[in-house]
């Protein structure tokens, strides 16, 4: 706006210049013509100085911005330089720790690999769904894998077997146990006898099998661990045919032994009882009462003697032991005791027989002393692949284990229900009292023999 008034001014006093001074000009209208060529050329220049001005004001503010700006842009590079470099030096950190752990990694799968490779004992990993995704070479051993089957210590990405389908092979159930694994979250055991070979041997196989977590509380699978128990079951069975074979001389012991005594004491105090009332003298009725005792503490330790070696069993067989056992109960207690057998060819041999007369005689005296039954009925029978005892009582339901205190009877009878093979049932019956059910597969009746053959 300055320049513009400037210009004006300018002109203005330019024209009366022109005209005051009577100039000569070749055109009356020179001066006005010059006047506004003077006032274009001056707002011209005006307009351009302010053009100029403006540009270079407009030029020094760009300038600025752009120091600024390339200030800001050479502090950012600084900073992502510095940036760049601590990551780059945190990649190699970590590139390093990722060597060292693929090497630790390494190490470890090439222990765990001879670990597996090494073990006597099987290793089978599984899926929720059952397929094997991992066994080691014990395990296809002990479980008699197909013969395509190689051993594999590396996880299956496409697994073809399942765990269930090879041991049903050996007519085992495990989807009771695995449902409890997956779903609780606990680990779960089972024992089994399995015949291989040429010929056949048996052999004893314990599962253990425990859940494989990925997540918290959410199994992926389960690890199976599979032993040879055999030696052990053996040992079992050594140490319990030595124990009855201790309880026999006990039993022969209190027999011959202290009951022979107990008999002469016995008639030895009746002859003093029979003189003494000869003569007449009071001290007859204390005699009398002393060999009453004796006569007393002679049917116990011959009761005690009966229940230590039954000599039915030894002589007779099983069924004629579990007869004399039922009739003995009977008379003792005054229980009502019933007792039932079919005419069965299969007769167990004495190791077998002595572990189901110990279990029925166990069952016997829990459903006498704890049960309070109107009835007691003992059965041994046979189907078309089981030796068959149940005791059967009508009094108080069975307790379960959570509701047990104290007492080692029914984890004996579990005991030896499975040193020999049999499976065992304890479960209350409808209205009221307990079913003891012990099977025994009949292919398996000559496995006392064998143990007993080894002790000899």
């Amino acid at each position: 706006m300055a320049g513009i008034a400037i210009g004006i001014v300018s002109t203005v006093f330019w024209g009366v210049n022109e005209l005051d001074w009577d100039n000569a000009h070749l055109h009356p209208a020179a001066p006005y013509t010059n006047a506004i060529l003077q006032f274009s050329v001056t707002m011209f220049a005006a307009g351009a100085t302010g053009a100029v001005a403006e540009r270079n004001k407009r030029l020094r503010s760009e300038i600025v911005v752009r120091r600024t700006t390339e200030a800001r842009l050479a502090a950012l590079n600084e900073s992502l330089e510095t940036r760049v470099a601590e990551r780059s030096a945190a990649a190699e950190n970590r590139a390093a720790e990722l060597t060292e752990s693929g090497k630790a990694l390494r190490r470890q799968t090439a222990t765990l690999l001879s670990i597996l490779t090494s073990m006597r004992d099987g290793v089978v990993v599984t899926d929720a769904t059952g397929f094997i995704r991992l066994f080691n070479p014990a395990a296809a051993l002990l479980l008699d894998f197909p013969a395509e089957t190689s051993a594999s210590v590396d996880w299956q990405d496409r697994p073809l077997l399942r765990l269930d389908k090879i041991l049903e092979r050996f007519d085992v159930d495990t989807r009771s146990m695995n449902d409890a694994i997956l779903e609780a979250n606990f680990a779960g055991s089972l024992e089994f006898r399995i015949n291989s070979g040429e010929p056949p041997a048996t052999r004893w196989l314990g599962v253990t099998g425990c859940p494989m977590i990925d997540e918290p509380a959410s199994p992926d699978g389960i690890i199976y661990v599979i032993s040879d128990i055999t030696s052990r079951r053996q040992v079992d069975l050594l140490l319990a045919d030595a124990t009855e074979r201790e309880r026999r001389r006990i039993g022969q012991d209190l027999h011959d032994g202290l009951g022979q005594h107990l008999v002469g004491t016995s008639i030895a105090a009746s002859m003093l009882q029979q003189r003494l009332s000869v003569k007449g003298l009071p001290e007859a009725a204390d005699a009398a009462v002393v060999a009453s005792l004796l006569q007393s503490a002679l049917t116990e330790s011959r009761n005690l003697a009966r229940g230590l070696f039954p000599v039915k069993l030894e002589e007779e067989g099983l069924a004629a032991a579990l007869a004399e056992l039922v009739a003995h109960a009977a008379r003792s207690t005054g229980f009502p005791c019933t007792f039932d057998s079919d005419d069965f060819g299969a007769e167990p041999g004495h190791s077998l027989g002595s572990h189901l007369f110990r279990i029925a005689q166990e069952a016997l005296n829990n459903a006498i002393k704890h049960g309070e039954p109107s009835h007691v009925a003992l059965t041994l029978r046979c189907d078309e692949n089981f030796l068959i005892l149940q005791i059967l009582n009508d009094g108080r339901p069975f307790l379960d284990e959570s509701d047990r205190k104290g007492g080692m009877g029914l984890d004996i009878m579990r005991y030896r229900a499975r040193i020999v093979g049999a499976e065992l049932t304890i479960k209350p019956t409808h209205p009221g009292g307990t079913s003891v059910i012990c099977k025994v597969p009949l292919d398996d009746i000559r496995a006392d023999e064998y143990a007993e053959c080894i002790s000899e």
